[in-house]
């Protein structure tokens, strides 16, 4: 029973200074960047029926650089798109809407 007892408080302990799942998000109005640490990826979410498409920038390497996309298919359908998994971690992310012009984009936010 000694064991048991120790063998669970070893455990308990453990799970302790395990890492959790991290994950961020960047706004551009409603529309939305998430990223996920798990694999590395990032998503696009339209949330905004004004019929402009959403794209975010994901930076994986922190120097702005190289950047990577992930674009919503299909509006605000329901189906955001993904970019990823990669074996960088994502050092940061935005979201950006389409329009005539510049891109409207919101804040930059460390990624996961």
């Amino acid at each position: 029973m000694k064991k048991l007892i120790m063998l669970a408080a070893f455990a308990l302990g453990a799970g302790l200074f395990a890492s959790p799942a991290v994950s961020s998000y960047a706004y551009q109005g409603s529309d939305y960047s998430h990223t996920f640490s798990s694999n590395h990826a990032a998503e696009a979410c339209d949330r905004e029926s004004d019929g402009n498409q959403v794209h975010n920038d994901i930076d994986y390497g922190g120097s702005g650089g190289t950047l990577q996309h992930a674009y919503d298919p299909d509006g605000n359908g329901g189906v955001c798109g993904t970019y990823g998994p990669s074996s960088s971690t994502v050092w940061r992310h935005r979201a950006l809407e389409y329009a005539f012009g510049p891109d409207p984009a919101g804040p930059w936010v460390r990624g996961s």
